[in-house]
Protein backbone atom coordinates (compact mmCIF):
# COMPACT_ATOMS: atom_id res chain seq x y z
CA UNK A 1 0.00 0.00 0.00
CA UNK A 2 1.09 3.67 -0.58
CA UNK A 3 -0.28 7.16 0.27
CA UNK A 4 0.15 9.82 -2.41
CA UNK A 5 -0.92 13.54 -1.34
CA UNK A 6 -3.52 11.93 1.75
CA UNK A 7 -5.17 9.44 -0.33
CA UNK A 8 -4.49 5.79 -0.15
CA UNK A 9 -4.08 3.14 -2.67
CA UNK A 10 -6.45 0.84 -1.12
CA UNK A 11 -9.62 3.71 -0.82
CA UNK A 12 -8.92 4.52 -4.46
CA UNK A 13 -9.23 0.72 -5.52
CA UNK A 14 -5.31 0.20 -6.89
CA UNK A 15 -3.88 -2.93 -5.82
CA UNK A 16 -0.17 -2.78 -5.27
CA UNK A 17 2.03 -5.71 -6.78
CA UNK A 18 5.51 -4.48 -5.38
CA UNK A 19 6.82 -1.38 -3.71
CA UNK A 20 10.27 -0.22 -4.29
CA UNK A 21 12.96 -1.60 -2.41
CA UNK A 22 14.27 0.52 0.70
CA UNK A 23 17.57 2.58 -0.03
CA UNK A 24 19.94 5.04 1.02
CA UNK A 25 20.19 7.93 -1.20
CA UNK A 26 23.79 8.41 -3.42
CA UNK A 27 26.08 11.09 -2.79
CA UNK A 28 26.69 13.29 -6.03
CA UNK A 29 30.37 13.32 -5.71
CA UNK A 30 33.46 14.71 -8.09
CA UNK A 31 36.61 13.24 -8.63
CA UNK A 32 39.67 16.03 -8.27
CA UNK A 33 43.25 15.00 -9.69
CA UNK A 34 45.69 17.38 -8.88
CA UNK A 35 49.24 17.03 -11.40
CA UNK A 36 51.96 15.60 -9.50
CA UNK A 37 50.11 14.27 -6.48
CA UNK A 38 49.10 10.57 -5.89
CA UNK A 39 45.35 9.70 -6.02
CA UNK A 40 42.19 12.19 -5.85
CA UNK A 41 40.14 14.39 -4.03
CA UNK A 42 36.33 14.52 -3.84
CA UNK A 43 34.38 17.04 -3.90
CA UNK A 44 30.40 16.39 -2.44
CA UNK A 45 27.88 18.18 -4.05
CA UNK A 46 24.67 16.87 -2.14
CA UNK A 47 22.41 13.86 -2.23
CA UNK A 48 20.91 12.57 -6.03
CA UNK A 49 16.99 12.36 -5.78
CA UNK A 50 15.82 8.66 -6.89
CA UNK A 51 13.37 7.12 -8.65
CA UNK A 52 10.75 4.83 -6.95
CA UNK A 53 8.61 2.70 -9.03
CA UNK A 54 5.47 0.84 -7.64
CA UNK A 55 3.76 -1.78 -9.87
CA UNK A 56 0.01 -1.79 -9.36
CA UNK A 57 -3.14 -2.92 -10.66
CA UNK A 58 -6.39 -1.19 -11.39
CA UNK A 59 -9.89 -3.06 -10.54
CA UNK A 60 -12.42 -0.19 -10.66
CA UNK A 61 -14.29 1.45 -12.96
CA UNK A 62 -13.35 4.92 -12.42
CA UNK A 63 -9.77 4.78 -14.50
CA UNK A 64 -10.49 8.87 -14.96
CA UNK A 65 -9.84 9.79 -11.39
CA UNK A 66 -6.89 7.28 -10.96
CA UNK A 67 -5.38 9.23 -13.68
CA UNK A 68 -6.31 12.49 -12.24
CA UNK A 69 -4.61 11.17 -8.62
CA UNK A 70 -1.61 10.18 -9.42
CA UNK A 71 -0.40 12.99 -11.17
CA UNK A 72 2.03 16.30 -10.04
CA UNK A 73 3.76 16.86 -7.20
CA UNK A 74 3.24 15.89 -3.27
CA UNK A 75 4.01 13.49 -0.26
CA UNK A 76 3.63 10.12 -0.75
CA UNK A 77 4.67 7.02 1.97
CA UNK A 78 4.84 3.73 1.01
CA UNK A 79 3.95 0.66 3.82
CA UNK A 80 7.59 -1.17 3.72
CA UNK A 81 8.42 2.40 5.24
CA UNK A 82 6.32 3.06 7.73
CA UNK A 83 6.89 6.37 9.74
CA UNK A 84 8.35 8.19 6.90
CA UNK A 85 7.49 10.37 3.66
CA UNK A 86 9.14 11.30 0.77
CA UNK A 87 8.51 14.80 -0.99
CA UNK A 88 7.96 13.63 -4.43
CA UNK A 89 6.58 14.06 -7.90
CA UNK A 90 4.81 11.68 -10.44
CA UNK A 91 7.62 11.98 -13.39
CA UNK A 92 5.04 9.05 -15.53
CA UNK A 93 1.87 9.37 -17.45
CA UNK A 94 -0.56 6.74 -16.12
CA UNK A 95 -1.46 4.92 -19.28
CA UNK A 96 -5.35 6.03 -19.38
CA UNK A 97 -6.19 4.17 -22.86
CA UNK A 98 -4.91 0.74 -21.70
CA UNK A 99 -6.99 0.61 -18.27
CA UNK A 100 -10.13 1.53 -20.00
CA UNK A 101 -9.38 -0.96 -22.60
CA UNK A 102 -8.82 -3.54 -20.43
CA UNK A 103 -10.96 -2.47 -17.45
CA UNK A 104 -7.96 -4.64 -15.06
CA UNK A 105 -4.52 -3.66 -15.82
CA UNK A 106 -0.80 -3.93 -14.45
CA UNK A 107 0.79 -0.49 -14.72
CA UNK A 108 3.93 1.29 -12.90
CA UNK A 109 3.87 4.75 -11.01
CA UNK A 110 7.45 6.82 -11.06
CA UNK A 111 7.72 8.62 -7.96
CA UNK A 112 11.01 10.85 -7.96
CA UNK A 113 11.85 11.41 -4.52
CA UNK A 114 14.24 14.51 -3.17
CA UNK A 115 17.22 12.30 -1.40
CA UNK A 116 15.59 12.47 1.76
CA UNK A 117 12.92 10.78 3.85
CA UNK A 118 10.73 12.68 6.74
CA UNK A 119 9.47 11.45 9.59
CA UNK A 120 5.52 11.54 9.79
CA UNK A 121 6.29 12.72 13.43
CA UNK A 122 8.10 15.80 12.23
CA UNK A 123 5.23 17.38 11.72
CA UNK A 124 4.12 17.83 15.00
CA UNK A 125 3.96 20.97 16.41
CA UNK A 126 6.42 21.64 19.68
CA UNK A 127 5.38 24.33 22.02
CA UNK A 128 8.11 25.99 23.80
CA UNK A 129 7.72 27.99 26.79
CA UNK A 130 10.73 27.59 28.84
CA UNK A 131 13.80 29.37 27.85
CA UNK A 132 16.64 26.10 27.40
CA UNK A 133 14.24 23.75 26.32
CA UNK A 134 15.80 21.09 24.77
CA UNK A 135 14.60 18.98 21.68
CA UNK A 136 16.00 15.91 20.39
CA UNK A 137 16.98 15.59 16.61
CA UNK A 138 16.30 11.86 16.32
CA UNK A 139 17.29 11.76 12.59
CA UNK A 140 20.66 11.75 10.77
CA UNK A 141 20.77 15.21 9.27
CA UNK A 142 20.21 17.88 9.83
CA UNK A 143 16.73 19.52 9.68
CA UNK A 144 15.38 22.50 8.73
CA UNK A 145 11.90 24.14 10.85
CA UNK A 146 9.06 25.82 10.54
CA UNK A 147 9.65 27.81 13.83
CA UNK A 148 7.28 31.05 15.03
CA UNK A 149 8.00 33.00 17.98
CA UNK A 150 5.60 35.23 20.04
CA UNK A 151 7.02 38.37 21.58
CA UNK A 152 7.91 41.61 21.62
CA UNK A 153 10.75 43.98 21.05
CA UNK A 154 14.17 42.72 20.05
CA UNK A 155 14.76 39.04 20.58
CA UNK A 156 18.01 37.02 20.17
CA UNK A 157 17.36 33.12 19.36
CA UNK A 158 20.08 30.94 20.03
CA UNK A 159 20.26 27.20 18.95
CA UNK A 160 23.29 25.31 20.00
CA UNK A 161 25.21 28.24 19.97
CA UNK A 162 24.24 29.92 16.74
CA UNK A 163 21.97 32.94 16.98
CA UNK A 164 19.82 35.10 15.02
CA UNK A 165 17.96 38.27 15.73
CA UNK A 166 14.87 39.78 15.47
CA UNK A 167 14.18 43.75 15.89
CA UNK A 168 11.04 45.36 16.59
CA UNK A 169 8.69 42.41 16.64
CA UNK A 170 5.31 42.93 17.58
CA UNK A 171 2.59 39.93 17.93
CA UNK A 172 4.95 37.19 15.70
CA UNK A 173 7.57 36.44 12.80
CA UNK A 174 7.27 32.74 11.24
CA UNK A 175 9.97 31.58 9.80
CA UNK A 176 10.84 28.73 7.39
CA UNK A 177 14.14 27.40 7.23
CA UNK A 178 13.88 24.84 3.97
CA UNK A 179 12.84 27.53 1.86
CA UNK A 180 14.86 30.71 3.59
CA UNK A 181 11.97 33.05 3.78
CA UNK A 182 10.09 35.23 6.76
CA UNK A 183 6.30 33.75 6.01
CA UNK A 184 4.66 36.00 7.97
CA UNK A 185 5.14 38.40 10.89
CA UNK A 186 5.63 41.97 12.25
CA UNK A 187 8.74 41.81 12.65
CA UNK A 188 11.00 44.61 10.50
CA UNK A 189 14.15 42.54 10.95
CA UNK A 190 16.22 39.30 10.93
CA UNK A 191 19.56 39.13 10.89
CA UNK A 192 21.71 35.68 10.75
CA UNK A 193 21.62 32.24 9.08
CA UNK A 194 18.08 30.39 8.93
CA UNK A 195 17.99 28.26 11.90
CA UNK A 196 18.81 24.45 11.94
CA UNK A 197 18.37 21.54 14.36
CA UNK A 198 22.00 19.01 14.56
CA UNK A 199 21.40 15.27 14.95
CA UNK A 200 21.07 14.41 18.51
CA UNK A 201 20.28 17.23 21.24
CA UNK A 202 19.48 20.98 20.52
CA UNK A 203 19.37 23.28 23.19
CA UNK A 204 16.90 26.44 22.40
CA UNK A 205 17.72 29.99 24.03
CA UNK A 206 17.15 32.98 24.06
CA UNK A 207 16.99 36.99 25.02
CA UNK A 208 14.09 39.80 25.53
CA UNK A 209 10.69 38.90 25.46
CA UNK A 210 9.45 35.59 24.23
CA UNK A 211 5.89 34.38 25.21
CA UNK A 212 6.61 31.57 23.63
CA UNK A 213 7.90 29.15 20.50
CA UNK A 214 6.32 26.84 17.81
CA UNK A 215 8.58 24.74 16.05
CA UNK A 216 7.55 21.93 13.05
CA UNK A 217 10.80 20.03 12.87
CA UNK A 218 10.90 18.54 9.95
CA UNK A 219 13.20 15.46 11.20
CA UNK A 220 14.62 13.83 8.03
CA UNK A 221 17.15 11.05 7.06
CA UNK A 222 19.36 10.47 4.23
Amino acid sequence: MFIWNGISSDDMGVKVISLPPVSLSAENTKEITIEGRDGFLTEFKGYSGETKKVEADYFGDDPYSICSWLRGNGEVTFSNEEGFYYKARISNQIPLEQIIKNQMYNFLIQFRCQPFKYFISGRNKNIINSNGTILNNFGNHKALPIITIYGSGNITININGRAFTLSNLYDSITIASEIEEVLEGKGKLMEGDFPYFDPGKNIISWSGNVSKIEVTPNWRVI
